[in-house]
């Protein structure tokens, strides 16, 4: 017990891969974190629905070493997105927009771009492109209200019927959180950066600089 597999190198706990709605049970929040999701949802508005959620990852995602760097993506790219393939016109029927973004400058996108769309964000402290440096998590200085945030967000992005996003693992825990409330339903997820990720430049297609004098 404890030792990892010789002949496959992983550990006895590796090959135990519970159901959703256990995963979701064992991995649940104690009872005053749910109170602080709670409260912090009380002060947010509730979407309608049908309605799209939108991951916009920014900040130090352009600051990273490894090989596949990161890009940033204008709002507009995301909201491309909301139309049908088929149809190429914009769809109608999202009534409202889950923002989920760790930058400012996607929720000053938002009003000043796109205001003709009903945007649900949490008001809550974030940073402008890469002022919070490499691995800037915490915009608010306190870490357990970032978890507070991100529970938060997902519950108010679980019932969307789509989601759009790029490479990141916070869309991983989201995908998950949508797929435990919507057993049995088509959730659309549309990755923006999948097609396009071949053609960053090893040193960054577009810096921070760059992509905020456009």
């Amino acid at each position: 017990p404890g030792q990892a597999d010789q002949a496959t190198g992983r550990y006895p706990f590796e090959s135990f891969k519970p159901n959703a709605w256990v995963r979701e049970y064992m991995l649940r929040p104690t009872q005053s974190m749910r109170r602080k999701v709670f409260e912090l949802l009380r002060k947010t508005a509730t979407p309608r629905l049908p309605c799209a959620a939108m991951h916009v990852r920014r900040t130090d995602a352009v600051l990273e070493s490894w090989k596949n760097k990161r890009n940033y993506f204008e709002l507009g790219d995301y909201v491309e997105k909301l139309a049908s393939p088929k149809k190429r016109q914009m769809a109608d029927n999202f009534k409202s927009i889950v923002l989920l973004t760790d930058d400012q400058s996607a929720i000053n996108e938002a009003h000043e771009f796109h205001d003709t769309l009903d945007w649900i964000y949490i008001n809550r402290t974030r940073h402008h492109g890469i002022a919070g440096g490499y691995n800037g998590h915490k915009p608010s200085g306190d870490p357990t209200l970032e978890i507070v945030v991100i529970l938060a967000e997902m519950q108010l992005a679980k019932r969307c019927k789509r989601v759009i996003f790029t490479k990141s693992g916070y869309k991983d825990l989201l995908i998950q959180a949508m797929q435990i409330e919507q057993v049995g339903k088509k959730i659309d997820m549309i990755q923006i950066d999948f097609q396009r990720q071949p053609d960053i430049k090893q040193d960054n297609a577009q810096s921070p600089e760059a992509f905020f004098a456009e």
